[in-house]
């Protein structure tokens, strides 16, 4: 009989940590704010394209985010367009700024054909504030095909939201 009981009382204990274990779970992803507002459209001015562009990012993991945007080239002094992605490793977790390293490539047009412009690679920090804004601050190693090499920045601003349930 008390063989029975323990045994009872073990698989009892397992099913009530399994479900507190799955609330913890639950409530830890509300708290993320990468989980919370996982989109965002920002104003980015600098990066990437040079005098500025509007993107919009998405994180796909807590701690991976892609962008894409249209901006002006400074070196072309026409549109430009703007692609890639961010890695936050403190990023799945609840803190509300985590630092982040990215690689971005830009193109834009040139006469009839299209012109890689840049590599761009940033090491920064992006803040989620509790309503959602966000703001980041980067410098980055900057390549580009027509001027060179040389070191860069940006700064990005705007809402995060959830699009997805």
């Amino acid at each position: 009989m008390r063989k029975t009981i323990a045994i009872l009382f073990i698989i009892f204990s397992g099913f009530v940590n399994a479900q507190i274990g799955e609330k913890i779970k639950d409530k830890i992803k509300d708290v993320n704010p990468r989980n919370k507002y996982p989109s965002a459209v920002q104003v980015y001015a600098f990066g990437p394209v040079g005098l500025g562009a509007l993107t919009y990012d998405y994180f796909i993991q807590p701690n991976f985010a892609i962008e894409g945007g249209i901006g002006y080239h400074l070196t072309a002094e026409n549109v430009g367009f703007t692609f890639g992605g961010r890695f936050h490793p403190l990023g799945r977790g609840p803190q509300r700024a985590t630092p982040y390293v990215g690689l971005y490539n830009s193109v834009g047009p040139v006469e009839d054909s299209w012109e890689y412009y840049n590599l761009y690679i940033p090491v920064g920090i992006n803040r989620i504030q509790r309503n959602g804004f966000n703001w980041s601050f980067e410098i980055a190693f900057q390549w580009n095909t027509s001027v060179g090499r040389w070191i860069s920045g940006g700064i990005k601003f705007g809402p995060r939201f959830k699009i997805f349930s």
